[in-house]
This record gives structure tokens, C-alpha cells and sequence, in this order.
């Protein structure tokens, strides 16, 4: 069975992390983000700063649809775009290079399923469905590439020997889960297995599995079970535990209807739990991450690591996308937002969630040719 391709709210993962490397015993900070947080539809009172960032893209290209944001030791964006493949833009919005070409020749790629920088910010990993490509992030150009045997993997992590974990949802053989398989397995710089982590034993649908941490490490978000997330650097140690108390969603819990997992999966994510925290980023001060509540309804969270307390807010069933925090340094949050006049004049009169008051604060901007903006984002001391 492949992972399905679903709305916005549906495109998370179904269970269970287990162990791995240095997991168990560990002391970790938790969060109750139900009782630790206030609903907000004020964000004035919460937000610092907020910056627009005009993007320039090549030759007049438009950005298009932005799945990824990646921020390199030069502070410059690397933005995976559905369209234009992966792009280079400078802290000003100025594009600077491609990585690689969109094709199907020599040192070229199709579909990009995910991406990762190398420890020492020279290189960049890319990952899509036969393999894994390297390509040098000063001129964009192809170094390797590694076949793999298998084509089930859906996130790419660089690992500090110069190799990568990649991370699959389901096995080899998506309908057999009478063997334990494995989720997360490191590789070294020619592709050559090193060790297998994260025994599983059901379906996960998954999305932004790796995010990239202020300090360069990277965030392995919780596969729901323990809801622990972990940040992979030169060891893989636990990073938080988001506890929704007695509004978690159970170990287990049976989403599957029949044979309908489609209707199965409907019925998990409209449940009345708090599942599956997702686009979990950090800065030197706040954690912001997603999650799904009652109703199938996108909830985001902002919480202050000093003081353990935050802000939270959630999106009302609607035709627009949630705005997602997708890239975060040592002091501001990142994301990428389109200016297009008729959301932006729906958006001036309400502002209950965050990408309306982004929008609301966007309709103050003088008229330019500009209509993709990465967003600077910085939250108050909590």
C-alpha cells in the first residue's frame, strides 16, 4: 500500500516510536501544552517582531510551492519548491543559485521527496524515490549519487560520519507486517548500511519527519507511542516529550475500519485526541510545533523552554492552508507566505489564527511585484 497523498490536516503519521541509541533512561524536558499554554486570537500581544522578506527566484521564476526550508552557515535560505526544485536565496530574498537541475540526465533530479545539510555545511543530501544525491551548496553542483535497493524511504537526516539516516514508514513489502522492520537506518558516505534503529510494526503516513534545530542538529519529531522527540547530532538523544495528558491519544489505537484505511485514518485524526505534533522547530528561547486535535483541527503551540509556559491557537475548518513554521535560528522563526489580494482582504477583518494576522499585517505593505515573502518571525518572552 503506498502513503496516500492527503488535505493538509491529513498528511500526518499514525504510531509508534520505540527505542533507539541511547533513548532509554534519559532526563528530558516535557511539556503539557494543554494546561502550559492560553489560547490566544491576539497575537499582538505575543509577537516581537515580524519581518517580510521579499523572494527573488531565477531568471523570474516563481516560487511556487514551498515544502521545505533549510538555513545554511552563511544564514542564506535553501528552499525545496515543488516547481523550481531547490533553490538558494540570500537573507535579503536575493536568489543566488539552483542545486542541481530538474530532469531525468546525468546528475539531474525528478521529484524531491526530502533533504537534508551535511555536519559541516558544505553539502547537501537529497533524497527521492531511487536514491540519494550529494551536491556541493557554494555552486550547486552535482557530486554523487547512491542507488538504493530500496525505494520506501520518506526523510533523509545527515549523520555526523559523513553518511545519512534515512527514515521509512512502512517495509519493503507495505502489506506485510508479519516481520519487524526497521524505521530509521543509518548509512554511511557510500550507501553501505551501518545499524537499523526503531523496530515497527504498523502503517505510519508521514510528513516533516526531520526538521532542521537552531543549532544545526536536527529534530526527529515523535512517531506518537512515548510522543518523545529526539534531536540527531553526534548521538541520537531525546530532545522533548509533548504530553497532551489525558487528551493523548491512546497506544494503539486501532484507526484502522475494515479494510478502509482511508475511512480508518478519517475517524483517527477526527477523534476528540491531541495526535501527532509535527514542523517542530526551535530557537535559543521557544518551541513552536503542530499538532491535530479534535475535529481533524490543526493546533499550534509556542512555549517558552525557561518558563515552560506559551501561547497556542488553532485553524478553523476552511479552504486556505494553516500557515506552518517551517526553519527557526538562534533568535527568530521562519516561514514562506503568498500575497494573494483576496485572501490578504479576507484576512484584514479577522485575525484568530497566526496566517491571518500575517496576512492582516501584509495588507499594511506598500503595492510591489513581489508575491512570495519568507516570513521573520520572533515571539515574546513568555
Amino acid at each position: 500500500m503506498k502513503n496516500p497523498h492527503l488535505p493538509f490536516y491529513f498528511l500526518w503519521v499514525i504510531f509508534a516510536l520505540i527505542s533507539c541509541n541511547r533513548l532509554e533512561n534519559e532526563t528530558i524536558q516535557t511539556i503539557t501544552p494543554l494546561k502550559a499554554t492560553t489560547f490566544t486570537d491576539d497575537f499582538s500581544l505575543f509577537v516581537d517582531t515580524l519581518i517580510f522578506i521579499p523572494v527573488q527566484s531565477s531568471s523570474g521564476d516563481i516560487i511556487s510551492v514551498v515544502s521545505k526550508i533549510l538555513i545554511d552557515n552563511n544564514d542564506n535560505f535553501i528552499l525545496k519548491d515543488e516547481i523550481l526544485g531547490i533553490q538558494v536565496i540570500d537573507k535579503t530574498g536575493q536568489y543566488l543559485r539552483s542545486i542541481g537541475t530538474k530532469g531525468r540526465g546525468p546528475g539531474e533530479y525528478t521529484d524531491i521527496t526530502d533533504m537534508c545539510i551535511t555536519p559541516d555545511g558544505e553539502y547537501i543530501w537529497l533524497l527521492y524515490s531511487s536514491g540519494v544525491s550529494k551536491y556541493k551548496i557554494g555552486d550547486g553542483k552535482f557530486v554523487l549519487k547512491i542507488n538504493l535497493e530500496q525505494v520506501n524511504y520518506d526523510a533523509i537526516c545527515a549523520s555526523d560520519n559523513g553518511g545519512f539516516y534515512l527514515f521509512s514508514s512502512n517495509p519493503p513489502d507495505e502489506s506485510n507486517f508479519e516481520e519487524h522492520f526497521y524505521a530509521l537506518t543509518q548509512f554511511d558516505s557510500n550507501g553501505e548500511k551501518i545499524k537499523e534503529f526503531l523496530p515497527r510494526k504498523d502503517y505510519v503516513f508521514t510528513q516533516d519527519i526531520f526538521t532542521q534545530s537552531y543549532d544545526k542538529s536536527t529534530i526527529m519529531r515523535p512517531q506518537e507511542g512515548d510522543n518523545i522527540a529526539y534531536k540527531i547530532g553526534k548521538e541520537i538523544i531525546p530532545f522533548l516529550k509533548i504530553d497532551f495528558q489525558n487528551y493523548a491519544i491512546p497506544p494503539k489505537y486501532i484507526f484502522k475500519d475494515g479494510d478502509d484505511l482511508f475511512e480508518g485514518m478519517k475517524n483517527y485524526l477526527f477523534s476528540d485526541y491531541y495526535k501527532l505534533p509535527i514542523h517542530i522547530h526551535d530557537t535559543k528561547e521557544h518551541i513552536y510545533f503542530s499538532c491535530i486535535g479534535p475535529s481533524a483541527l490543526q493546533n499550534d503551540f509556542v512555549l517558552s523552554k525557561n518558563t515552560n509556559k506559551g501561547f497556542r491557537w488553532a485553524y478553523e475548518r476552511s479552504d486556505r492552508d494553516p500557515l506552518f513554521i517551517m526553519a527557526s535560528d538562534s533568535n527568530y522563526f521562519y516561514s514562506v507566505i503568498y500575497r494573494d489580494k483576496g485572501v490578504v482582504k479576507e484576512a484584514v477583518s479577522k485575525t484568530t489564527n497566526l496566517k491571518d494576522y500575517v496576512l492582516h499585517k501584509m495588507s499594511q505593505l506598500p503595492d510591489s511585484d513581489n508575491d512570495v515573502f519568507i516570513i521573520k518571525l520572533k515571539f515574546c518572552n513568555i
